[in-house]
Parts: C-alpha cells; sequence; structure tokens
C-alpha cells in the first residue's frame, strides 16, 4: 500500500496518493509496525509539499528524521535530510546546503553510491541556480557525471550533461558546452521524448549565452515541437516563455507577443489544474482529521460540536478564498476574474448600468527581471498590486491577470469617470518612488480602457482592452487609450 501510495503520487493522483498512505499508516498502528513508517512518512512529505502545505510536509519530514533516527535507520534518515533541503532552497538556502551535505556525508558512510550521484547532482543545482556559483557547481556536477555513468543511470545521466552545459555556457567555455549537449542528445536517444526536449532547451539558453538567438531559436521551437507532441505542459509553458523572449531579442515583437499569450494561456491551464487537485486533495486531509476528531466529539458537549462545526466553516471559507487569490500579489487571480466580472456585467446589462474594464501591464518589465533579478520582478508586481488597490475604490475589482500584466472592473463607472480613474492610477505608478526595492528603477504603465455596450461579453471587453492596451504600447507607452 505504501508502493502504490507512490506511485499513486509520481502520476500526480494526489488524492489516491493520500488516501492510500493514510491507510498504510492506521494499518501499521493497529499492528504496531515502524519499519515501513519513514518512507510512508516521506511519501506524505512529498504530497504535502506538491500541494503547498508546507507545515505538513515539514512535519512528515520531521518525523521521518526522528524515527529512522530512533530505528538506527541511516539510510532513510539521509533521505529526510535530502528531501528537507529542496523544501529549504527558496526559504533557507544555507540551511538547504547544510542538509544537503549532512545527506551526502551520510551516503558515502553507507557507500549507497546511488543516491550520492542523486545528492551532487542537487548539490551542483543548488549552487549554480540559486547562488549562481558556477564555479563552485563544476566540480560537484563533474562528480555526479562520473558516477551517473559508472552506475549507468541514464536519466541522470543526460539532466548532468546538461547542467554541465548550462555551467560552462555561462562561464564562457562555449566550445565546452556543445561538447556536452551533443553527448547529452546522443543519451537522450533512448530516453523519454522529454529529455529530448529538455536537452533541446538547454542548448537554446547556451546559444542565447553566445549571444547566437537565431540559433537558440531554432532549438526552442524543436523542444517545444516535441512537448506538444506530447501533451507535456510542464514544459511547454517554460518553452513558451522561453521562445517569446527570443523573439523578441531578434526583435520580431509579433511572434513574441504569441508566444507570450501562449504561454499565459498554458501557465492558466496549468494552474487551474494543479488548483483543481489541490482543492480535492485538501478535502481528503481535512476529511481525514474531521473523521478523527469525530470520535472525540462523541464524548463532548454540544456547545464544543458547535465550535468545531463553526471552525471548520472557517477553514472551507479560507480554502475558497485561497482559490481565488494571486499567490504572489495577493490580488484576485484570473479565476475569480472570469467569474465575478462576468457577473457585474449582467448585472450592469440588466439595469442598463455603466461599466469600464482597463486592462494595463508594466512597461518594459522584461528589463526589471534581467537587470535586477526575478526577486525584484516580484516585489514590483506586489508593489503595483498595493499601488492599484490604494489608488482605485474599494468596489472595484482588481485582478492579476498574468504574469506583468492586471485587469480592473469598474462596475457604475461611464467613459469619462473610466478615464480619469485610469489617468489617476497611472500617474500614482509613474510618480511612485522605488528606492526601498532598487533606486535605478522608474515605472510606467500602459492601459487599455473599454466600456460595456449592450451586447458585450466579458470575451468581448478582454480582447477588446488588450487591444487598445497594445495601441497605448505603439504610441509610446505611459499612457491609456479608450
Amino acid at each position: 500500500m505504501a508502493t502504490s501510495s507512490y506511485l499513486a503520487y509520481r502520476d500526480h493522483d494526489f488524492v489516491q496518493a493520500l488516501n492510500l498512505a493514510h491507510e498504510a499508516l492506521d494499518i501499521l498502528d493497529a499492528l504496531g509496525e515502524t519499519t515501513w513508517k519513514p518512507q510512508l512518512y516521506n511519501n506524505l512529505a512529498m504530497i504535502y509539499g506538491d500541494l503547498g502545505e508546507r507545515s505538513l510536509s515539514w512535519t512528515y519530514l520531521d518525523k521521518q528524521i526522528r524515527l529512522s533516527i530512533e530505528l538506527g535507520d541511516r539510510q532513510s534518515e539521509a533521505i529526510g535530510y535530502h528531501d528537507m533541503a529542496l523544501f529549504q532552497v527558496t526559504s533557507n538556502l544555507p540551511a538547504a546546503l547544510v542538509n544537503l551535505n549532512r545527506a551526502l556525508d551520510m551516503f558515502h558512510a553507507s557507500n549507497d553510491q546511488r543516491n550520492i550521484a542523486f545528492t551532487l547532482y542537487n548539490l551542483a543545482h543548488v549552487h549554480f541556480h540559486n547562488q549562481h556559483a558556477a564555479a563552485t557547481a563544476l566540480p560537484l556536477g563533474q562528480r555526479a557525471y562520473t558516477l551517473s555513468k559508472q552506475l549507468n543511470i541514464q536519466v541522470l545521466i543526460v539532466n548532468n550533461l546538461c547542467l554541465l552545459a548550462d555551467i560552462q555556457a555561462a562561464l564562457g567555455a562555449h566550445e565546452k558546452a556543445q561538447e556536452l549537449l551533443k553527448e547529452a542528445e546522443a543519451s537522450a536517444e533512448s530516453q523519454p521524448a522529454a529529455l529530448m526536449a529538455f536537452v533541446a532547451a538547454t542548448a537554446g539558453r547556451c546559444q542565447l549565452l553566445r549571444g547566437d538567438a537565431t540559433t537558440a531559436l531554432e532549438y526552442f521551437l524543436h523542444a517545444l515541437a516535441i512537448t506538444e507532441a506530447h501533451n507535456a505542459r510542464e514544459l511547454m509553458h517554460e518553452q513558451l516563455e522561453q521562445l517569446a523572449q527570443c523573439y523578441e531579442l531578434l526583435g520580431d515583437y509579433r511572434h513574441a507577443l504569441h508566444y507570450h499569450r501562449r504561454f499565459v494561456e498554458v501557465r492558466e491551464q496549468i494552474y487551474r489544474a494543479d488548483s483543481e487537485q489541490q482543492i480535492m486533495a485538501l478535502e481528503v486531509v481535512h476529511r481525514t482529521q474531521m473523521m478523527q476528531r469525530e470520535a472525540e466529539l462523541a464524548h463532548q458537549k454540544n456547545s464544543e460540536l458547535q465550535r468545531y462545526i463553526v471552525e471548520l466553516e472557517a477553514m472551507r471559507n479560507t480554502l475558497q478564498e485561497w482559490s481565488y487569490r494571486d499567490h504572489l500579489t495577493g490580488l484576485f487571480n484570473r479565476r475569480y476574474l472570469m467569474e465575478h466580472a462576468g457577473h457585474l456585467l449582467s448585472h450592469a446589462q440588466r439595469y442598463n448600468e455603466n461599466l469600464c474594464l482597463i486592462m494595463f501591464d508594466v512597461d518594459h518589465f522584461k528589463l526589471i527581471n534581467d537587470n535586477y533579478s526575478h526577486q525584484i520582478g516580484d516585489m514590483v508586481l506586489r508593489r503595483i498590486a498595493q499601488i492599484a488597490i490604494e489608488t482605485l475604490r474599494s468596489t472595484d475589482l482588481v485582478a492579476r491577470y498574468g504574469g506583468e500584466e492586471f485587469v480592473v472592473v469598474l462596475p457604475e463607472t461611464d467613459t469619462a469617470s473610466g478615464a480619469l480613474a485610469g489617468e489617476r492610477l497611472r500617474r500614482a505608478i509613474e510618480r511612485h518612488s522605488w528606492a526601498d526595492i532598487q533606486p535605478e528603477i522608474h515605472l510606467t504603465v500602459s492601459l487599455g480602457m473599454v466600456v460595456l455596450q449592450a451586447n458585450s461579453s466579458l470575451e468581448d471587453l478582454l480582447r477588446h482592452g488588450d487591444d487598445l492596451l497594445y495601441e497605448a504600447k505603439r504610441q509610446g507607452r505611459n499612457r491609456l487609450c479608450y
């Protein structure tokens, strides 16, 4: 049952994975058996981690490590430190590196060559992608590659070759990077198609570092063709973003816009599918918790039962609110916009009321990410959201549409009032001081505003608003078109 839970998790069937894992834990508790528990704790940690429940994930990893120490199971203890490190990478990088090195030492002590290879690869990956320390990552990646080749772990061989190619390209050793990519391509031929796409995308990145955007474009198109043929959306959305950036570098803005829109569309599909899966899985979590509590509630007073019901209702409301919020900015997300704005339009049309829709995005936002980092870019987007909330009315609906693009719906607002609101927002952003984030930043936004007509649909307003937004771009940016 523990193995079935792991397999269900690998297939992204989180509901089945959680059910099987909790059933297995109940059986082990009934039998007083502890040997299999560390593996189940690890399964649950991975599942909750993918569901965004970091506290539960951390709890089960801690349980895995503690029980492994109690059982003297050094292998499971090392795996616990390794997986804990992967969760710490984005929140506590120094701690992540400590735990990865601790796991590596323990795998060395038990001569676990396979896990040594994977841990070396992850260490190299973290040093390169999170610390931007290519020189430190290089020897780690080379050791991981040598060991994975000795063990004939084909998937890890290809991943190591691609990582080493990225590192060599970053260090300016472009010919060496090309040699590594040729070897990666040969190794990936007998592997799943996703690996071939991964190799092609890596080659594209290396060509960009070399300054050859034209050749990079060919590789990215090849990678996209593979992922589209296999409907690998997780890889596809990365490649669409790379293509949009590549076309922009080449000055082909029409294709850049086309692939950017496809990128946003695929990302929304992934987000929607993940959100639905997460909500179903979280319902399993809370259903399990509810069943455990019901046994206790049978012995409690009616007032305590009522309090529990109130808590569950609050939890349900919190989950619903979470599903409608953009995790970065705190604004409503696109899903909420599409549902709630449709109601606002129907109400306005039924009662013959005015309504405006404004679509706006940050001018030259890509330069913020490129010049100052994606972290600074995220801080800018959060500040833009804050300015919009403070500048507009509490009755206006403000949502993040995707990337650096936002949508505002203004009920009971005619053309003149909508234009004033748009200009007020534009000026507030133009005049805002960004010194606390990055002193060199000066930002503007371009806006497109459309007024509701009797027969307009939400899709009509969004499409027209998008056209007007890009008209504002064409006219020089930092303006409102309507």
